[in-house]
């Protein structure tokens, strides 16, 4: 299933969602997301653009593998991922085979549904804590180009312009608020 997702900066969450229960979305996720990345020593999965994660988000723990999907215009993820039992056994069984975690991010998830939408307020803490509040929109699907035009029907809707939608990924987060 691939993830089609925006970010968009510089939200007012209280108005963005009372418009979306407006709609009839519902909160289904409120709490902390601790995720780490790995990879091999030559780095080889960060050169092939793809992300080996391994994350808590509230009681349960996924091992994801994203795989790119080239488009300029909106960010698209093959997204393999399945819920493991253990955070620490399945992070020591990623280190014995010889993977190194490169990145270690924490951060606060409201969540919010609406039909096949997910609008997710992100909050990061610690090393990314200087990056303001976004949401993030995001449609999983099996057909990317139905995706991406839900994804702007829903934020024409929410008074969101197509140019505040960003592909971006943390690394380009933390570019921006670096400056």
């Amino acid at each position: 299933m691939d993830e089609v997702e925006v970010k968009v900066l510089d939200v007012d969450r209280n108005a963005l969602v009372k418009k979306l229960l407006s709609l009839g979305a519902t909160k289904y996720f409120e709490g902390e997301i601790h995720a780490v990345s790995f990879d091999y020593p030559d780095n080889s999965i960060k050169k092939a653009k793809r992300t080996l994660r391994l994350r808590t988000k509230g009681d349960k723990t996924y091992l994801t593998l994203k795989n790119p999907i080239d488009n300029p215009d909106i960010k698209i993820r093959e997204e393999i991922e399945l819920e493991v039992s253990d955070f620490a056994a399945m992070k020591k069984i990623l280190e014995s085979l010889n993977l190194k975690q490169w990145r270690d991010v924490k951060k606060t998830r409201i969540s919010y549904k609406l039909k096949d939408a997910l609008f997710e307020f992100d909050k990061y803490h610690g090393e990314f804590e200087y990056i303001p509040e976004f949401v993030e929109i995001e449609v999983m699907a099996t057909d990317d180009k139905e995706a991406i035009k839900k994804i702007y029907e829903y934020t024409a809707i929410l008074g969101i312009k197509k140019e505040q939608c960003l592909p971006w990924t943390l690394n380009e987060l933390t570019k921006h608020y670096k400056k």
